[in-house]
């Protein structure tokens, strides 16, 4: 459990996709020389992506940096980012790579997509959040409230297949698509209701919880053996004139089958006495050291069961708008919502910059996501129409502000046209 809980903020993830982001630089800059899903001279193109991104409401980026990288957080970091607690606490980090491919035959465009996704997402109270990074000492003779927890990740592989059409005599397009989906790892913990309470002087401890903790089987492996299968659907719809454009798509409507999850389950009130517990996540003091599941569920009663599940892919909403101010200057807004309880609607604003024809700079204000407010900077540079590469970055605020800001990440494109 102790590994469990003190992981939450290390994992990866991310979604599959079936088509270029239509939030995405690259999108924009493709579809003004219609080079993607527009009418065009070109035949289509192949790609390559690897996007990160983490993101917090409360977690600041100096809190991040050495949870993520160093394996070790200082006192006063730690002391700093505990007493910035929000009364909903939310938290995501996401990983994506893979290869993309679109072919146009007359209106149609084919498009297909192999990747590697990883999804983590957790939203919480403070109390849980103090209990794992600071231990139960603080809350001698104290009640911590850790209800409404939720903490869940996994990783996948897809292979994404979709049909887009552009609607003749009218500048309308539409598409679909779906995704076969291979599930690798999965985790997840759920404290519906959670009252915990250390004794004076740490001579027991009392939960009175509502808990699921369920994970697949474990694999040192850098590809997780296989753990379920499933399915998801995309669509999308796009309508332009020749200054404007605007987009809708619900990507990854789909859900994932997971086999020989194992699982642990608790609706009661436990005590844990008869050994003095000062602090339960301190290695030389705690009762849950050298524990692992089954001991821990075997002493405080909890139910254990080995089956299936069925989880939600994380389902996308977004829609934008850009409009061409000028050959040299365009305005881009949308808005991006994510099925899961960290995640809130994320706002954004692009002023796009074009220095020629093959040059763009795309800076980018955001609100919303798995955190707040942020600032990303985007460079899309063509190579005669032929060769494409984007970037866009957030790491400015992490080097330079990094315990006043939340959030930093990358993405990288290629794109090669024939």
């Amino acid at each position: 459990m102790k590994k469990v809980l003190a992981g939450i903020f290390l994992l990866f993830a991310n979604q599959a996709i079936s088509q270029i982001d239509i939030a995405s630089n690259e999108r924009f800059f493709l579809e003004k020389k219609n080079l993607y899903l527009r009418q065009g001279e070109n035949k289509g193109l192949i790609g390559l992506s690897v996007n990160y991104n983490v993101n917090s409401n409360t977690i600041d980026n100096s809190f991040l940096r050495q949870a993520l990288y160093k394996g070790y957080i200082q006192e006063d970091v730690k002391t700093n980012t505990l007493g910035e607690l929000k009364e909903k606490n939310r938290a995501g980090l996401t990983f994506y790579g893979g290869l993309f491919g679109a072919a146009r035959k007359g209106r149609f465009t084919f498009t297909a997509a192999l990747s590697h996704n990883e999804y983590f997402a957790a939203a919480s109270k403070p109390d849980f959040i103090k209990l794992v990074f600071g231990g139960n000492k603080q809350f001698e003779d104290k009640h911590a409230e850790i209800g409404n927890t939720s903490v869940r990740y996994f990783n996948y592989q897809s292979l994404s297949l979709g049909l887009h059409k552009q609607i003749e005599g009218k500048n309308l397009i539409v598409g679909g698509g779906v995704s076969l989906v291979r599930g690798g790892s999965f985790q997840d913990l759920t404290i519906k209701r959670g009252d915990f309470y250390t004794a004076p002087g740490g001579d027991f401890i009392e939960f009175d919880t509502e808990i699921s903790m369920s994970y697949s089987s474990k694999d040192a492996r850098a590809l997780p053996k296989s753990n379920g299968i499933g399915a998801g659907l995309n669509f999308s719809l796009a309508t332009f004139t020749e200054k404007s454009s605007l987009n809708f798509e619900i990507k990854d409507f789909g859900f994932i089958s997971w086999n020989g999850i194992e699982n642990y389950r608790g609706d009661a009130a436990y005590r844990f006495e008869g050994i003095r517990v000062k602090n339960i996540f301190q290695a030389n003091d705690s009762i849950f050291t050298g524990l692992n599941p089954d001991s821990l569920s075997a002493q405080l009663g909890i139910k254990k069961s080995s089956e299936k599940m069925t989880t939600t892919l994380p389902t996308q909403f977004r829609m934008n708008y850009t409009h061409l101010v000028s050959e040299k200057f365009t305005i881009g807004t949308g808005i991006n919502y994510l099925l899961s309880p960290a995640y809130i609607p994320r706002i954004y604003l692009k002023p796009i910059y074009n220095f020629n024809n093959n040059l763009s700079i795309i800076p980018t204000i955001a609100y919303g996501g798995f955190g707040g407010l942020d600032f990303e900077l985007g460079v899309v540079k063509s190579f005669n129409d032929k060769f494409l590469v984007s970037a866009n970055i957030f790491y400015l605020e992490y080097l330079l502000a990094s315990k006043s800001s939340s959030g930093h990440g990358f993405n990288l494109n290629m794109f090669k046209t024939f």
